[in-house]
Order: structure tokens, then sequence, then C-alpha cells
């Protein structure tokens, strides 16, 4: 049985979990620490994290490291959240950890956070039936992810934390009711910025997780309150439970809070607006019920380890990521016949030259969604609307891709139109040699498919590839005169001949549509 570790670096404090996988696909916990230390205190108010900050953290992940490397750990994946990846100086920070730790941290996008944490609840509430609003309040933002019979409708991260309020508005015990004043209507701007993106929803059951969820279940635990029961580790509360859960928080002290109740120091102030949100979210979501299944980032991250280690059974990752790409499509009002002709058109052009470009399934992946989004900067402006697709690209929530993934997205994206990759451009500069060459490979492909539906108008249905010593040949299948199509695949098809090495031709003569063909 393997062991495996999970660091997750939050905004309020940094986490570890160590634990072992089993050959039925259970996670059994060998070891877990939690360390408080509020990046987000530096990263809200200065925009970057200070050296004594940095120093703290590093120390924590050399103690995590030893810890784990003791428990004889085989595997370590660790993710930092909001403050992280908003901090100017995440990129040293990251290198810092490494060079002291040997452990490699990633600042993760807030789509990714959402789709782990959608892996930690479906392991403990079963999502397949129902409407369901999950919502992860930590320290610098709030993940609200909408599932619906499975599968994720909407996922988005919204810089509302806890330790970012009170960063906002300066807590002190003793201007605990002029907080939460201010808190709750900061809050009722955000729940309108919520509704007027989500629409009305028929919800089932509201869910929270995170640290805030998990303080309010124990202190439903140590009160007389009813209205909530607890199954097989899950707390599930009504209305009226959580209201007097609320009532009890506003009674008490902070000092109360920390001895009455057993909260951490750090926990007894950020509880105040977490309970407030959960109330607003509530009334929002009209949700009968509240879960909260006791799991976060961390149990989301060893679910994807156990994924990866001994394979998914319901092989998901990828209908998702399309799924939420189409969605991000849509949301931008992007020509999605369009977008549909192109996405298939480069998969195809892409595994047809398989034996040229030597990349895997996963490159594959970022070449389908960045033909999805491609033309999605329209929405900014048309002139240019390639650099505007890679700034939303950027900038978006995408369910179970990385930030460092998202980053070739769109610049794979961006190189659909205008200029060729250059090391002039800054974004393109950064890049390692590895992911420059996945960029110009996949971005060469995409310009072409692209091409190939010029009038936007579904000329080109499909297209079959031969490879030839010299040459590669793009055989189209389409019900029109091809003469534009052709204008424009010349006029794109330096890059890809410059990356492959061999003169692109597309055949003269049209496939009928109804023709059966090969496809690749």
């Amino acid at each position: 049985m393997k062991i495996i570790g999970a660091i997750d670096i939050g905004s309020n404090a940094i986490r570890m979990i160590c634990a072992r996988l089993t050959p039925d696909r259970r996670i059994e916990l060998v070891e877990s620490v939690r360390t408080p230390l509020r990046l987000g205190l530096d990263v809200f108010k200065f925009g970057y994290l200070q050296e004594v900050t940095i120093n703290n953290l590093v120390e924590s992940i050399e103690i995590f490291e030893r810890t784990l490397s003791q428990n004889k750990c085989e595997e370590i994946r660790a993710y930092g959240t909001s403050a992280l990846r908003e901090a100017d100086n995440a990129d040293e920070v990251i290198l810092r950890i490494e060079r002291a730790s040997g452990i490699k941290v990633e600042a993760i996008s807030g789509g990714k956070e959402a789709e782990l944490l959608q892996r930690a609840v479906n392991r403990v509430v079963p999502l397949q039936a129902g409407s369901f609003l999950m919502a992860d309040l930590g320290g610098g933002s709030v993940e609200i992810t909408l599932v619906k019979n499975g599968e994720i409708e909407f996922a988005e991260s919204f810089r509302m934390g806890t330790v970012r309020l009170l960063q906002m508005f300066p807590y002190t015990p003793e201007r605990e009711l002029e907080f939460r004043t201010w808190a709750k209507s900061y809050i009722r701007d955000f729940i309108s910025t919520l509704g007027s993106r989500l629409k009305f929803q028929q919800i089932d059951s509201l869910i929270l997780t995170g640290g805030n969820a998990n303080a309010m279940a124990n202190l439903f635990e140590k009160s007389k309150l009813k209205g909530g029961t607890v199954s097989q580790g899950s707390f599930f509360l009504n209305n009226r439970c959580l209201q007097g859960l609320k009532k009890i928080l506003k009674n008490s002290t902070y000092e109360e809070r920390i001895e009455k109740f057993g909260m951490s120091s750090d926990r007894a102030d950020v509880i105040i607006p977490a309970s407030l949100m959960f109330s607003a979210l509530l009334k929002f979501s009209r949700a009968k019920t509240i879960a909260i299944p006791m799991v976060g980032l961390r149990e989301g991250i060893l679910s994807e380890m156990l994924e990866e280690n001994l394979g998914d059974p319901a092989g998901g990752e990828y209908e998702q990521i399309i799924h939420s790409a189409f969605y991000n499509a849509r949301r931008y009002s992007a020509n999605l016949r369009h977008a549909k002709v192109v996405h298939q058109l480069a998969v195809q052009i892409y595994d047809g030259i398989k034996e040229l470009h030597g990349l895997f399934q996963r490159e594959r992946l970022l070449l389908e969604v960045a033909a999805i989004l491609h033309d999605i900067g329209r929405f900014i402006r048309p002139s240019s609307h390639h650099k505007h697709s890679q700034y939303l690209i950027q900038n978006i929530e995408l369910v179970g891709l990385t930030n460092s993934e998202l980053k070739l997205i769109s610049l794979i994206a961006r190189y659909h139109a205008g200029s060729a990759p250059s090391e002039k451009h800054t974004d393109f500069q950064k890049l390692s040699p590895k992911n420059k060459t996945i960029v110009r490979n996949l971005a060469a492909i995409l310009r072409v498919a692209d091409a190939l539906d010029r009038e936007h108008k579904e000329h080109v249905h499909s297209v079959m590839v031969r490879l030839e010593p010299s040459r590669v040949l793009l055989i189209p299948s389409g019900d029109h005169d091809q003469l534009l199509a052709k204008w424009a695949v010349n006029n794109k098809k330096s890059l890809f001949e410059e990356q492959f090495q061999r003169q692109l031709e597309l055949q003269k003569n049209l496939i009928p549509k109804d023709t059966n063909l090969i496809v690749n």
C-alpha cells in the first residue's frame, strides 16, 4: 500500500495530511497537521509575502517534509491557494520552498480548487442525483460550485475570504459589533453579484466545506441545539439549526469562543464573517438542508492522487474539463458552432500527425480547450481579439486545470491569429524551452484548424490527414467551395511548416459530406 502526502497552503493556515492508499480505493489517515500562518494578512495588504512570513512558511514546509519522510511517504503534492496565487513574489517563494525542502509547490486556480473539492465531497456525499451548491470559504476566497446530477454546471472563485474581510475592515474583539455590521453589508453585495451570475437555480442542498464549515460543525456538537444530525462523519443541519449557531457566535465574545468552545485563536475571529456568509448563502440558495462533509482541499488532493495511482473508475475528468470550457465559451458569447468545428478539426489534425509532434494526451487536452475558447476575446472587441482571448483565459476558472496549464492554453489561443510565438512577447519568453515547443506546436495546429472554418459557416466538417515524406496532406470533408479555406490555410500554415518541417497542402477535390472515410 502506497503512502502519499498532501499539503494545502491556504490564506489562514497551512495543512498537511499523510495517508495510505489501499487496493480497494480507500484512503486511510496516517497523520494530519495544521499550522496557523496567515499569509493573507501580508498579501491582501501589501500584495506580496514579507520576509518573516516567507521564513515561517519555509520552516513549516520543512517540518512537514520531515514528518512525511518519517512516515515513509512515497509521493507528496503541495498546492497553494488564494494568497499564494495573488502574491507578487509567489515564484520566488515557491523556489525557496523547493530549495529548502525539495517539495515543489504549485499555486492553483480557483477552478482547480473547485474540481478538487468536488472530488473530496463526492467520496462522502454522493452528488450524482440532485442539485447542489458547494461553497468552500477560505481565508482569501470562496469557491462557489454548482453541481447538477454529478456534473459541474458553474465553478468560480471569488475574492471573498474571511482573512481578506478582516484585512479590509480591521477586526478587534472590541469592535466586533461594528465589524459585523460592515461585513453583512459587504456580503449582501457579494450575494447580489452571485445572483446575477447564477440567476435562479433550484438547489436541493447547500454543501459547506473548509475549516470554517468544520468549525461550525464542531460548534454544533458542543451545543445542545436541535435540527442537526450526524451520518458517517458528515453533519446535516437545517436552517433553524444554522441560525441557532449563528446566534451562539453573536452572543459570545472572542475569548469565550476560545475558552468555552475550544476554537483556536486564528478561528475565533474569522468564524464571525464565515457564519454571516453561510447564512446568506442558505437564504440565497433556498436549500432545505445544509451538509458539512468535514473535508477540504487536502482530501481533494488525496483523491486526485488516488485516481492517478489506481485509475479513475468514473473517467470523468476529461468530460468535466471540456464541459467547463464550453460553459465559459457560452459565458463570453462565443460562436459555439464555430468553436465545436475548430475543436473537432484541431483534434483530427493533432491525432493525424502524432509521429511529428510526439506529444501526449494532456497536451491534446490543452489544444482542445484552446480551440473551444480561442475566440472569446471577441466579447471585449473583435479587433485584436486573439490578445483579448489570452487575457480572458488567464483570468477565468476552468475546472480541472492548473494555473500553469491555463497560461499555456491562453498562449495557444492567443497565437491562433496574428503573429507567431516570439521571444519579443513577454509571456512567451518566460516559458521553459519545453513549454515553448508545446505552445508553438499546438498553436500551429490551431491556426490551421481555425483557417479551415475561415467563414465560420462549417463548410469543412472534418479532415483526414495523410503523412507523406515531404508533406502533410489535409483532405477536407465538406459540401461547399473551399476557395476561402484554402486561401486562409495558405496564409496561416507557415508556423505549421516551420514546426513540423513538412509542406502543408490542402487537397483540391472535396470529399462529399456523406462519403465514408476513416478520419484520424
